[in-house]
C-alpha cells in the first residue's frame, strides 16, 4: 500500500494527480509541484449529491481545491464526468465550487464527455 495515508479512513484522495513527483511525497516539501489534480464521477449530478447537497460531505471537493492551491504549478483542478446528469444540479455544483476555488486562486474545469 502506498505511503501517505492511502486507505486510511477519513483521508481524502483525488481520483488523479498528474505530477513528476510521487503523490505520496507531494505534501511533504522538497519536490516538484503537481501539474493537475482532479476527480472523476459518472455524472454531474453525482458531483452535486456528493459535495453540495444537504447531508453531503464537501470535504473531497475542498481537499482538491486546497491541493491545487498549495501543491500545483498550474493551480487548476479538473472535475470530469461521463454524463452531465441533471443540469440544474451540475450548475449548483459549479457555482459552489467556483466560488470556493476563486477565494484560493484556483481555476476549476468541469468537463462532461457527453
Amino acid at each position: 500500500m502506498p505511503k501517505g495515508g492511502a486507505g486510511k479512513k477519513g483521508v481524502r484522495r483525488p481520483d488523479f494527480i498528474v505530477s513528476p513527483t510521487a503523490p505520496s511525497k507531494l505534501p511533504f516539501g522538497g519536490y516538484e509541484k503537481a501539474y493537475l489534480i482532479g476527480d472523476i464521477k459518472m455524472s454531474g449530478q453525482q458531483l452535486y449529491t456528493q459535495y453540495i447537497a444537504d447531508g453531503a460531505d464537501p470535504g473531497q471537493g475542498l481537499a482538491i481545491v486546497n491541493f491545487a492551491a498549495q501543491h500545483s504549478q498550474t493551480r487548476v483542478a479538473l472535475f470530469l464526468t461521463i454524463y452531465p446528469g441533471n443540469r440544474s444540479d451540475l450548475a449548483k455544483f459549479k457555482t459552489s465550487i467556483f466560488r470556493r476555488a476563486l477565494k484560493k486562486g484556483v481555476l476549476i474545469f468541469v468537463i462532461s464527455a457527453r
